[in-house]
């Protein structure tokens, strides 16, 4: 009868073997948070690209006002011409007295 209890007291050191793997993993869960801060440093250098093209639109602005300069010049010609049609109205006079 005392050869019995000697049996019983096995079967108690398997359960704490199993409480060893559940500790593992909870270690594999905290690798995990760390990928996404890295992933929001990215997205804070495509914000400045954004702002050097912007200086960009404004240099041209100034390139309009030198070519309104450039038509104020063009209107002086056509006031020359128009004394070039006074004078040929005189040879027709001349023509007259021959006839």
């Amino acid at each position: 009868m005392d050869t019995s209890t000697t049996n019983t007291d096995t079967s108690t050191t398997n359960t704490d073997t199993a409480t060893a793997n559940t500790d593992s993993s909870t270690t594999n869960t905290d690798t995990s948070s760390t990928n996404k801060v890295t992933a929001t440093t990215n997205m804070d250098t495509s914000s400045t690209n954004t702002d050097s093209s912007t200086t960009y639109t404004e240099t041209p602005s100034t390139n309009t006002d030198t070519s309104s300069n450039n038509t104020d010049t063009s209107t002086t010609y056509t006031e020359t011409s128009s004394t070039n049609m006074d004078t040929s109205t005189t040879y027709t006079d001349i023509a007259t007295t021959n006839t």
